[in-house]
């Protein structure tokens, strides 16, 4: 009885994991970084299939490397979404 409290205990521990990510998630999306996530989007969409929102243009954008294509995103806007990150990182 005792094994099974445990194992249950640890499961129930581990399924809250992926829910504190996409609250994280949806605060990004909600806020500053939502720009640079539709200006990728439409980036990703000409680039071709094997191209990733995240590795190929919301990554390397908030690295400070700029990309042709990727249109409307101003410095303003990268630092706020890297403050917002920050702050979020931050809460955890």
């Amino acid at each position: 009885m005792k094994q099974f409290f445990a194992i249950s205990l640890i499961g129930m521990s581990l399924s809250t994991l992926p829910a504190l990510s996409f609250a994280d998630d949806a605060e990004l999306r909600e806020g500053p970084c939502n720009k640079i996530t539709e200006a990728c989007k439409a980036y990703i969409k000409k680039a071709g299939p094997k191209k990733s929102l995240y590795r190929d243009c919301r990554l390397p954008l908030l690295n400070g490397e700029k990309l042709e294509g990727v249109l409307n995103i101003t410095e303003a806007d990268i630092k706020a979404c890297q403050a917002k990150k920050a702050e979020l990182k931050q809460k955890k």
